[in-house]
């Protein structure tokens, strides 16, 4: 499924006032596995009101309850403290760091990657209609 019609009619349901926002989003997903990844960007003058923080959670929501996916994962510039404390106050852990992964302004960067699981969404999170995907006991 093309990333765009999996995450359109999250981003449709926003109140006016967050459509409004100075927003970019990017994002993958792949149904079939189910992960998915998105990145998004907050124009200066729209920081620190939380529509980031709505923004995310509602996509978050919509991809885990109604697109059933298990797990979404971000990658984020290891010199964005902003970012990777936004990420981190959501739910989001780290799980990796891609080491000079990005050529940028003269030089090479490293990526965080970053991650939550279906589940620990739905902790912090509630989603109504969710039910875990994972059985609770696995056999062998």
């Amino acid at each position: 499924m093309p990333a765009g019609r999996a995450f359109g009619p999250a981003l449709g349901r926003t109140r006016p006032a967050l459509r409004q926002t100075r927003t970019r989003a990017s994002h993958h997903a792949d149904p079939h596995a189910g992960w998915f990844e998105y990145g998004i960007t907050v124009g200066a003058g729209h920081r620190g009101k939380g529509d980031a923080a709505e923004a995310v959670v509602m996509l978050l929501r919509f991809m885990i309850a109604e697109r059933r996916c298990h797990t979404c994962q971000t990658r984020i510039f290891a010199e964005n403290e902003t970012s990777l404390a936004f990420h981190r106050r959501l739910g989001f852990v780290e799980e990796g760091r891609l080491r000079d992964h990005v050529f940028f302004a003269g030089r090479y960067h490293d990526l965080v990657v970053t991650g939550m699981l279906a589940d620990e969404f739905a902790e912090q999170h509630p989603v109504s209609g969710y039910r875990s995907c994972v059985p609770d006991t696995l056999s062998v």
